[in-house]
Protein backbone atom coordinates (compact mmCIF):
# COMPACT_ATOMS: atom_id res chain seq x y z
CA UNK A 1 0.00 0.00 0.00
CA UNK A 2 1.11 3.10 -0.83
CA UNK A 3 0.84 7.24 0.33
CA UNK A 4 -0.52 9.66 -1.63
CA UNK A 5 -1.30 13.60 -1.83
CA UNK A 6 -4.83 13.87 -3.30
CA UNK A 7 -3.57 16.22 -5.51
CA UNK A 8 -1.85 13.27 -7.58
CA UNK A 9 -5.29 12.17 -8.05
CA UNK A 10 -7.98 15.43 -8.51
CA UNK A 11 -8.09 18.46 -10.54
CA UNK A 12 -10.16 21.32 -10.72
CA UNK A 13 -13.43 21.10 -12.53
CA UNK A 14 -17.17 22.91 -12.66
CA UNK A 15 -17.45 25.62 -15.68
CA UNK A 16 -19.49 28.75 -15.70
CA UNK A 17 -23.27 27.85 -16.26
CA UNK A 18 -23.64 30.93 -19.00
CA UNK A 19 -27.03 29.87 -20.65
CA UNK A 20 -26.93 26.15 -19.79
CA UNK A 21 -29.67 24.15 -18.18
CA UNK A 22 -29.39 21.49 -15.98
CA UNK A 23 -31.60 20.43 -12.17
CA UNK A 24 -30.15 22.53 -9.34
CA UNK A 25 -28.73 20.56 -6.50
CA UNK A 26 -26.76 21.56 -3.62
CA UNK A 27 -23.93 19.46 -1.10
CA UNK A 28 -25.31 18.49 1.91
CA UNK A 29 -23.75 17.03 5.33
CA UNK A 30 -25.50 13.92 5.33
CA UNK A 31 -26.68 12.72 1.78
CA UNK A 32 -23.90 14.60 -0.83
CA UNK A 33 -25.94 15.57 -3.20
CA UNK A 34 -29.52 16.60 -3.47
CA UNK A 35 -31.68 17.94 -5.95
CA UNK A 36 -32.56 21.67 -4.30
CA UNK A 37 -36.03 21.09 -5.04
CA UNK A 38 -36.46 17.87 -3.71
CA UNK A 39 -34.70 18.79 -0.08
CA UNK A 40 -36.13 21.89 0.33
CA UNK A 41 -39.73 23.39 0.64
CA UNK A 42 -39.09 26.41 -1.15
CA UNK A 43 -36.85 27.51 -3.49
CA UNK A 44 -33.18 28.63 -2.22
CA UNK A 45 -31.31 29.22 -5.33
CA UNK A 46 -30.33 32.62 -6.96
CA UNK A 47 -33.09 33.00 -10.27
CA UNK A 48 -30.44 33.91 -12.12
CA UNK A 49 -28.33 30.85 -12.83
CA UNK A 50 -25.67 31.90 -15.49
CA UNK A 51 -23.35 32.33 -12.43
CA UNK A 52 -23.61 28.95 -11.31
CA UNK A 53 -21.25 25.75 -12.01
CA UNK A 54 -21.92 23.50 -14.43
CA UNK A 55 -20.82 20.00 -12.76
CA UNK A 56 -20.58 16.52 -14.53
CA UNK A 57 -22.04 13.03 -13.62
CA UNK A 58 -19.36 12.06 -11.34
CA UNK A 59 -17.83 14.73 -10.07
CA UNK A 60 -16.93 15.75 -6.75
CA UNK A 61 -17.95 19.46 -5.14
CA UNK A 62 -18.00 20.20 -1.22
CA UNK A 63 -18.57 23.17 0.83
CA UNK A 64 -15.98 25.80 0.72
CA UNK A 65 -16.41 26.52 3.98
CA UNK A 66 -17.95 23.98 5.61
CA UNK A 67 -16.09 20.81 4.54
CA UNK A 68 -15.24 20.26 8.06
CA UNK A 69 -18.47 19.38 8.52
CA UNK A 70 -18.93 16.74 6.13
CA UNK A 71 -20.37 18.98 3.02
CA UNK A 72 -18.85 16.60 -0.07
CA UNK A 73 -20.42 14.70 -2.16
CA UNK A 74 -20.39 12.97 -5.90
CA UNK A 75 -23.19 14.33 -8.39
CA UNK A 76 -25.45 11.72 -10.08
CA UNK A 77 -26.07 13.48 -13.03
CA UNK A 78 -25.04 16.34 -15.25
CA UNK A 79 -25.92 19.54 -12.72
CA UNK A 80 -25.86 23.21 -11.55
CA UNK A 81 -24.65 24.36 -7.95
CA UNK A 82 -23.48 27.33 -6.46
CA UNK A 83 -20.42 29.26 -6.72
CA UNK A 84 -19.86 28.77 -3.34
CA UNK A 85 -18.86 25.24 -3.73
CA UNK A 86 -15.58 23.91 -5.03
CA UNK A 87 -15.61 21.37 -7.83
CA UNK A 88 -12.64 18.59 -8.74
CA UNK A 89 -12.90 15.40 -10.66
CA UNK A 90 -10.49 12.70 -9.85
CA UNK A 91 -8.49 10.31 -11.86
CA UNK A 92 -10.66 7.01 -11.96
CA UNK A 93 -7.50 4.87 -13.46
CA UNK A 94 -5.82 5.54 -9.84
CA UNK A 95 -9.12 5.37 -7.24
CA UNK A 96 -11.57 4.32 -6.86
CA UNK A 97 -14.68 6.92 -6.54
CA UNK A 98 -16.64 4.97 -3.58
CA UNK A 99 -13.31 4.67 -1.77
CA UNK A 100 -12.21 8.04 -2.05
CA UNK A 101 -15.87 9.32 -1.21
CA UNK A 102 -15.69 7.46 1.99
CA UNK A 103 -12.04 8.30 2.97
CA UNK A 104 -13.41 12.01 2.32
CA UNK A 105 -15.89 11.10 4.57
CA UNK A 106 -14.46 9.65 7.79
CA UNK A 107 -13.42 10.91 10.84
CA UNK A 108 -9.89 10.67 9.81
CA UNK A 109 -10.09 13.40 6.97
CA UNK A 110 -13.07 15.44 8.93
CA UNK A 111 -10.40 15.93 11.97
CA UNK A 112 -7.87 17.40 8.90
CA UNK A 113 -10.54 19.34 7.53
CA UNK A 114 -10.55 21.27 11.00
CA UNK A 115 -6.69 22.10 10.73
CA UNK A 116 -7.20 23.26 7.47
CA UNK A 117 -9.19 26.27 6.91
CA UNK A 118 -8.29 30.02 6.65
CA UNK A 119 -10.41 32.78 8.26
CA UNK A 120 -11.37 34.41 10.97
CA UNK A 121 -15.11 33.10 11.78
CA UNK A 122 -15.05 30.13 13.33
CA UNK A 123 -17.55 28.87 10.83
CA UNK A 124 -16.24 31.06 7.80
CA UNK A 125 -13.13 29.15 7.36
CA UNK A 126 -12.77 28.15 3.81
CA UNK A 127 -10.68 25.25 2.32
CA UNK A 128 -9.65 25.70 -1.06
CA UNK A 129 -8.74 23.24 -3.24
CA UNK A 130 -5.12 23.34 -3.31
CA UNK A 131 -4.93 23.31 0.41
CA UNK A 132 -7.31 20.43 0.41
CA UNK A 133 -5.22 18.47 -2.15
CA UNK A 134 -1.80 18.68 0.03
CA UNK A 135 -3.90 16.00 2.12
CA UNK A 136 -2.09 12.68 2.44
CA UNK A 137 -3.86 9.27 2.66
CA UNK A 138 -3.12 5.23 1.82
CA UNK A 139 -4.34 3.88 -1.80
CA UNK A 140 -3.99 0.33 -2.09
CA UNK A 141 -4.25 -1.39 -5.44
CA UNK A 142 -7.99 -0.63 -7.13
CA UNK A 143 -9.10 -4.10 -6.45
CA UNK A 144 -8.59 -3.62 -2.68
CA UNK A 145 -9.91 0.15 -2.94
CA UNK A 146 -13.50 -1.24 -4.33
CA UNK A 147 -13.00 -4.26 -1.50
CA UNK A 148 -12.85 -2.10 1.26
CA UNK A 149 -15.87 0.55 -0.56
CA UNK A 150 -17.99 -2.28 -0.63
CA UNK A 151 -17.72 -3.36 2.95
CA UNK A 152 -18.09 0.37 4.20
CA UNK A 153 -21.00 0.49 2.00
CA UNK A 154 -22.76 -2.52 3.52
CA UNK A 155 -22.18 -1.13 7.33
CA UNK A 156 -23.52 1.82 6.03
CA UNK A 157 -26.22 0.05 4.52
CA UNK A 158 -26.94 -1.55 7.77
CA UNK A 159 -26.63 1.52 9.78
CA UNK A 160 -29.85 3.18 7.00
CA UNK A 161 -32.16 0.54 7.57
CA UNK A 162 -31.68 0.94 11.45
CA UNK A 163 -31.85 4.28 11.73
CA UNK A 164 -35.13 3.75 9.44
CA UNK A 165 -36.44 1.83 12.13
CA UNK A 166 -35.95 4.10 14.83
CA UNK A 167 -38.02 6.38 12.77
CA UNK A 168 -40.96 3.94 12.18
CA UNK A 169 -41.15 3.86 16.01
CA UNK A 170 -41.80 7.45 15.81
CA UNK A 171 -44.51 7.02 13.36
CA UNK A 172 -46.02 4.62 15.21
CA UNK A 173 -46.50 6.37 18.50
CA UNK A 174 -47.89 9.34 16.51
CA UNK A 175 -50.63 6.87 14.78
CA UNK A 176 -51.29 5.43 18.11
CA UNK A 177 -52.27 9.32 19.02
CA UNK A 178 -53.95 10.11 16.00
CA UNK A 179 -56.32 6.97 16.36
CA UNK A 180 -57.31 7.51 19.91
CA UNK A 181 -58.02 11.64 19.78
CA UNK A 182 -58.93 12.03 15.99
CA UNK A 183 -62.38 13.02 16.81
CA UNK A 184 -60.94 15.13 20.05
CA UNK A 185 -63.64 14.20 22.54
CA UNK A 186 -63.85 15.46 26.08
CA UNK A 187 -63.48 18.52 27.92
CA UNK A 188 -61.70 22.07 26.69
CA UNK A 189 -59.46 23.97 29.48
CA UNK A 190 -57.24 26.44 29.00
CA UNK A 191 -53.85 24.82 29.87
CA UNK A 192 -53.54 27.32 33.17
CA UNK A 193 -56.25 25.80 34.50
CA UNK A 194 -55.04 22.14 34.37
CA UNK A 195 -50.90 23.02 34.56
CA UNK A 196 -48.39 25.61 36.15
CA UNK A 197 -46.97 27.43 33.12
CA UNK A 198 -43.76 29.68 34.07
CA UNK A 199 -41.08 31.10 32.21
CA UNK A 200 -36.96 30.02 33.26
CA UNK A 201 -34.08 31.85 34.24
CA UNK A 202 -32.63 35.22 32.94
CA UNK A 203 -29.20 35.53 31.67
CA UNK A 204 -27.29 38.77 32.85
CA UNK A 205 -30.08 39.32 35.71
CA UNK A 206 -29.30 41.51 38.81
CA UNK A 207 -28.99 39.36 41.76
CA UNK A 208 -27.50 42.06 44.38
CA UNK A 209 -24.56 40.66 45.49
CA UNK A 210 -26.26 36.80 46.51
CA UNK A 211 -24.69 33.84 47.03
CA UNK A 212 -24.79 31.96 43.98
CA UNK A 213 -23.47 28.20 42.43
CA UNK A 214 -23.51 27.23 39.22
CA UNK A 215 -26.02 24.89 37.73
CA UNK A 216 -26.81 22.65 34.96
CA UNK A 217 -29.84 24.54 32.70
CA UNK A 218 -32.19 23.54 29.97
CA UNK A 219 -31.68 25.70 27.05
CA UNK A 220 -33.92 25.66 23.55
CA UNK A 221 -31.05 23.15 21.91
CA UNK A 222 -32.11 21.13 24.51
CA UNK A 223 -35.47 20.27 23.95
CA UNK A 224 -36.37 18.71 21.06
CA UNK A 225 -39.27 16.85 19.86
CA UNK A 226 -40.32 14.61 22.61
CA UNK A 227 -36.42 14.05 23.27
CA UNK A 228 -34.37 15.89 25.69
CA UNK A 229 -30.87 16.23 24.01
CA UNK A 230 -28.02 16.87 26.69
CA UNK A 231 -25.10 16.85 23.69
CA UNK A 232 -24.54 20.28 24.80
CA UNK A 233 -25.42 21.20 28.71
CA UNK A 234 -24.41 24.50 29.47
CA UNK A 235 -24.58 25.84 33.32
CA UNK A 236 -25.34 29.29 34.82
CA UNK A 237 -24.52 30.68 38.63
CA UNK A 238 -27.83 31.39 40.35
CA UNK A 239 -28.95 31.75 43.90
CA UNK A 240 -30.68 29.36 46.39
CA UNK A 241 -33.90 30.89 45.42
CA UNK A 242 -33.38 30.89 41.99
CA UNK A 243 -32.30 27.26 41.86
CA UNK A 244 -35.67 26.08 44.23
CA UNK A 245 -37.94 28.43 41.43
CA UNK A 246 -37.02 26.68 38.46
CA UNK A 247 -35.97 23.41 39.26
CA UNK A 248 -37.17 20.53 37.30
CA UNK A 249 -39.57 17.78 38.46
CA UNK A 250 -39.97 14.14 37.14
CA UNK A 251 -43.10 14.80 34.54
CA UNK A 252 -42.46 18.64 33.80
CA UNK A 253 -43.12 19.57 30.01
CA UNK A 254 -40.71 21.66 28.37
CA UNK A 255 -41.77 23.59 25.63
CA UNK A 256 -39.41 25.59 23.39
CA UNK A 257 -40.86 29.15 22.68
CA UNK A 258 -40.37 29.55 19.19
CA UNK A 259 -37.89 30.70 16.53
CA UNK A 260 -38.52 28.92 13.63
CA UNK A 261 -41.99 28.39 13.11
CA UNK A 262 -41.09 24.14 13.17
CA UNK A 263 -40.18 24.80 16.98
CA UNK A 264 -43.84 26.19 17.86
CA UNK A 265 -45.16 23.41 19.91
CA UNK A 266 -41.63 21.46 20.40
CA UNK A 267 -41.61 19.86 23.70
CA UNK A 268 -40.61 16.96 25.70
CA UNK A 269 -41.20 15.43 28.83
CA UNK A 270 -38.09 15.88 31.76
CA UNK A 271 -37.48 12.77 33.30
CA UNK A 272 -34.89 13.76 36.12
CA UNK A 273 -32.49 12.92 33.51
CA UNK A 274 -29.92 14.60 35.57
CA UNK A 275 -29.52 15.10 39.56
CA UNK A 276 -30.18 18.65 39.34
CA UNK A 277 -30.80 21.17 36.42
CA UNK A 278 -33.15 24.38 36.15
CA UNK A 279 -34.33 25.76 32.48
CA UNK A 280 -33.74 29.32 30.50
CA UNK A 281 -35.98 31.80 30.12
CA UNK A 282 -36.58 30.60 26.21
CA UNK A 283 -37.98 27.49 27.69
CA UNK A 284 -41.63 27.08 29.43
CA UNK A 285 -42.16 24.89 31.89
CA UNK A 286 -45.53 23.00 32.04
CA UNK A 287 -46.07 21.47 35.46
CA UNK A 288 -49.32 19.65 35.85
CA UNK A 289 -52.03 20.49 39.11
CA UNK A 290 -53.46 17.50 39.38
CA UNK A 291 -54.01 13.80 37.77
CA UNK A 292 -56.51 14.29 35.70
CA UNK A 293 -54.18 14.81 32.36
CA UNK A 294 -51.01 12.64 32.44
CA UNK A 295 -48.10 14.25 30.89
CA UNK A 296 -46.97 12.22 28.30
CA UNK A 297 -50.88 12.67 26.69
CA UNK A 298 -50.75 16.36 26.79
CA UNK A 299 -47.05 15.93 25.09
CA UNK A 300 -48.17 14.53 22.24
CA UNK A 301 -51.51 16.69 22.94
CA UNK A 302 -49.22 20.24 22.28
CA UNK A 303 -47.12 18.57 19.77
CA UNK A 304 -50.02 17.68 17.74
CA UNK A 305 -51.36 19.26 14.40
CA UNK A 306 -53.85 20.46 16.70
CA UNK A 307 -51.54 22.17 19.41
CA UNK A 308 -49.02 23.55 16.36
CA UNK A 309 -51.92 24.87 14.20
CA UNK A 310 -52.83 27.25 17.59
CA UNK A 311 -49.15 27.98 17.99
CA UNK A 312 -49.21 29.42 14.42
CA UNK A 313 -52.15 30.99 14.53
CA UNK A 314 -51.20 32.89 17.48
CA UNK A 315 -47.31 33.72 17.02
CA UNK A 316 -45.94 36.81 16.56
CA UNK A 317 -43.84 36.20 13.71
CA UNK A 318 -41.24 38.66 11.90
CA UNK A 319 -38.50 37.29 9.20
CA UNK A 320 -39.27 33.83 9.46
CA UNK A 321 -38.98 33.76 12.99
CA UNK A 322 -42.12 33.13 15.49
CA UNK A 323 -42.81 32.78 18.80
CA UNK A 324 -45.43 32.68 21.88
CA UNK A 325 -45.50 34.18 25.17
CA UNK A 326 -46.77 32.85 28.59
CA UNK A 327 -50.40 34.30 28.00
CA UNK A 328 -50.82 32.70 24.96
CA UNK A 329 -49.58 28.95 26.10
CA UNK A 330 -51.78 29.52 29.02
CA UNK A 331 -54.84 30.53 26.83
CA UNK A 332 -54.20 26.71 25.19
CA UNK A 333 -57.30 25.31 25.03
CA UNK A 334 -56.63 21.83 25.54
CA UNK A 335 -59.08 18.98 25.07
CA UNK A 336 -58.87 16.39 28.18
CA UNK A 337 -60.28 13.09 26.78
CA UNK A 338 -61.35 10.49 29.78
CA UNK A 339 -58.63 9.16 32.07
CA UNK A 340 -59.33 5.40 30.38
CA UNK A 341 -58.93 6.44 26.98
CA UNK A 342 -55.71 8.73 27.87
CA UNK A 343 -53.78 5.81 30.07
CA UNK A 344 -54.84 3.11 26.88
CA UNK A 345 -52.23 5.46 24.99
CA UNK A 346 -49.72 5.62 27.61
CA UNK A 347 -49.56 2.36 27.64
CA UNK A 348 -49.22 2.03 24.10
CA UNK A 349 -46.68 4.30 23.68
CA UNK A 350 -44.67 2.89 27.03
CA UNK A 351 -44.01 -0.38 24.68
CA UNK A 352 -43.04 1.85 21.49
CA UNK A 353 -41.06 3.61 23.51
CA UNK A 354 -39.51 0.54 25.13
CA UNK A 355 -39.40 -1.09 21.49
CA UNK A 356 -37.95 2.00 20.00
CA UNK A 357 -34.58 1.91 22.89
CA UNK A 358 -33.92 -1.43 21.71
CA UNK A 359 -33.41 -0.29 18.06
CA UNK A 360 -31.42 2.52 18.93
CA UNK A 361 -28.99 0.84 21.26
CA UNK A 362 -28.47 -1.34 18.15
CA UNK A 363 -27.91 1.56 16.00
CA UNK A 364 -25.61 3.20 18.42
CA UNK A 365 -23.52 -0.37 17.99
CA UNK A 366 -23.91 -0.51 14.06
CA UNK A 367 -22.64 3.49 14.55
CA UNK A 368 -19.44 2.36 16.58
CA UNK A 369 -18.94 -0.30 14.25
CA UNK A 370 -18.82 1.31 11.22
CA UNK A 371 -16.54 3.81 12.94
CA UNK A 372 -13.99 1.41 13.80
CA UNK A 373 -14.25 -0.09 10.30
CA UNK A 374 -13.48 3.44 8.89
CA UNK A 375 -10.39 3.89 10.59
CA UNK A 376 -9.22 0.66 10.24
CA UNK A 377 -9.90 0.73 6.21
CA UNK A 378 -7.49 3.78 5.79
CA UNK A 379 -4.37 2.52 8.22
CA UNK A 380 -4.81 -0.38 5.67
CA UNK A 381 -6.18 -2.69 8.50
CA UNK A 382 -9.18 -3.93 6.95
Amino acid sequence: MTTVRLDDLIKSAGSRAGNRLAPVYSVTKHRGFVRSDEYFTKQVHSKDLSTYKLVEQGDFAYATIHLDEGSIGRATERSLISPMYTVFSIDEQRVDPEYLYRFLKSPTALAQYATMGNGTAERRKSISLATLGRMSFALPPLPEQRRIAAILDEADALRGRQARSVKVHDEAADAVYRELFAKREGRVLPLSEIADVSSGITKGRKTNGAAMREVPFMAVVNVQDKRIDLTNVKRIEATATEIERYRLRAGDLLLTEGGDPDKLGRGVLWNDELPESIHQNHIFRVRLKSGDVDPLYLNWHVGSEYGKAYFLRMAKQTTGIASINSTQLKAFPAVVPSRVKQNRFVESVRRIEASKRTAERVLRELDALFASLQHRAFRGEL
